[in-house]
């Protein structure tokens, strides 16, 4: 499934990703949109699209928490 999803991305979905990798190594899963957006180097309307697509292919799982926004698993 990771070979399929990889094939299926996006490059700004990889730069997305890498930029999630490195950020939760860093901080944990609570993690903003915005911070992706400064990580990564791409706008927070294409972070938003990566992060859906994402979920979609079953790279990432995101749940929301009031209060504290979302927060990222990563899918292996």
């Amino acid at each position: 499934m990771i070979a399929i999803a990889a094939a299926a991305m996006f490059y700004s979905d990889r730069l997305v990703l890498a930029s999630l990798k490195a950020l939760l190594n860093e901080r944990g899963a609570k993690i903003s949109q915005s911070e992706i957006e400064k990580h990564s180097g791409v706008s927070l309307r294409t972070v938003k699209r990566a992060l859906d697509r994402l979920e979609r292919l079953g790279t990432i799982r995101r749940t929301w928490e009031p209060g504290i926004g979302y927060t990222y698993i990563m899918e292996t």
